[in-house]
């Protein structure tokens, strides 16, 4: 029990300074919702078989527990042909039950605002949903689409600014596709002109996207720049696969600053699973937090080990000194002889029978009435040897003695 208060204890010690990573703020620059309801996709009737599925998806969404990747996949309706769809899919940086809650706003307002229409899409500042009569997991839809533009043009280096502008997403581009299936997204920074030093982005796509389809969604994005928006000094694109973002100063929060993602344990193998961590645009963000976890849990597990190990050789080492000294005894306790023996095998110590005198006796030659010839040595009143090193010195004669 004194071993585990002691492990305790420095698992107590060495947690205490294991960074906490704090949860993610707000956005303060919020915009209104955009409502998009798709005409090209044609409108059901009131009370068919795909208004029920559509209502009661939408009802669904209370019932839910909040996702830890931010990407929700629903359907609702049997195999008659009639199935509502429906994705919603959060930023990377708003917590969890307000994710879910963003979700379940977005929704109730989106069917309140296109009714009786068979797709919709509704961006909101911190989510966005979608639904259809038809699948839309997995497939890239590009259209419609919102932007907002920050309507202050670049006065100056306008070449470079777009040159760097498109270079910092386009890498941020190739990390979101590559995020896996559980959070496509990139943030980062990189290199700015005169006047706007540095440069600010992300990248984002619906995780049941392919890495191409990522990849060619965000593309797609991009080379609608030059057409509306080049020069600006902040923009925001929205389609219903994938956004981006760029502006001159750090919208987003350092990873640090995020809601943790749970640890991996298997690859996710339903569309509502969430499995990954997110990628960040300069590819050092994501790993500076996962050395600050890493390296206090390593250390912690490197001095149980050691303090384990101690613990097991100081047992052993006491039990092997308690053992040996059990054999001593034991073999010494084999070795006693009464005094009276002792006595009469010397002839009372007689000096004829003294071999010779030393610091601490003198040693008698004396015969055991069976014949058997034996030393005796005889300390004397003044002798300063102590039990241990008699003992020490008798042991050494019995060794020798079973040796020959």
């Amino acid at each position: 029990m004194e071993h585990v208060r002691v492990i305790f204890f420095f698992f107590a010690c060495v947690l205490k300074f294991v960074p906490f990573i704090c949860l993610a703020q707000k956005d303060k620059y919020e915009f209104p919702p955009g409502f998009n309801c798709v005409a090209s996709g044609g409108n059901f009737t009131a009370n068919s078989t795909f208004d029920g599925n559509l209502n009661s998806l939408v009802s669904s969404l209370s019932s839910l527990t909040s996702k830890p990747y931010g990407f929700y996949n629903l359907s609702s309706g049997d195999s008659s042909g009639e199935r509502a769809y429906a994705i919603g899919l959060c930023r990377r940086e708003v917590k969890r039950d307000d994710c879910l809650s963003c979700i379940q706003i977005a929704a109730r307002n989106l069917i309140e605002q296109c009714p009786r229409t068979n797709q919709a899409v509704v961006w909101y500042t911190h989510c966005m949903f979608r639904y259809s009569n038809m699948i839309i997991y997995g497939r890239k839809e590009t259209t419609p689409t919102l932007s907002f533009q920050a309507g202050k043009n670049i006065s100056a280096n306008r070449d470079e600014f777009d040159r760097l502008q498109i270079e910092l997403l386009d890498r941020l581009k190739g990390i979101a596709a590559a995020g896996g299936p559980n959070r496509k997204y990139a943030q980062g920074s990189g290199s700015g002109v005169a006047g706007y030093p540095q440069f600010y982005g992300s990248a984002h796509c619906t995780p049941d996207l392919s890495e191409q389809d990522c990849n060619d969604c965000l593309v797609f994005g991009f080379e609608k720049i030059p057409g509306c928006c080049a020069g600006q000094v902040g923009l925001r694109w929205f389609f219903p696969s994938c956004s981006y973002r760029f502006e001159t100063w750090r919208f987003y929060e350092f990873d640090a600053d995020l809601e943790p993602d749970p640890p991996a344990i298997q690859p996710a193998d339903s569309p509502t699973s969430a499995a990954r961590t997110e990628r960040t645009g300069n590819g050092k963000g994501g790993s500076k937090v996962i050395i600050a976890i890493v390296i206090p849990i390593v250390f912690v597990v490197l001095l149980v080990i050691c303090l384990c190990l101690f613990l097991r050789w100081k047992k052993n080492k006491s039990g092997g000194r308690v053992k040996e000294s059990n054999a001593e005894n034991e073999f010494s306790d084999s070795l006693l002889v009464d005094f009276e023996t002792l006595k009469e095998a010397t002839d009372n110590f007689s000096p004829e029978n003294e071999l010779g005198r030393r610091g601490f006796g003198s040693v008698y030659k004396g015969v055991f009435s069976g014949g058997q010839e034996i030393a005796v040595k005889r300390l004397s009143c003044t002798s300063g040897q102590g039990d241990i090193e008699f003992k020490n010195e008798i042991l050494l004669l019995a060794s020798c003695k079973a040796s020959t």
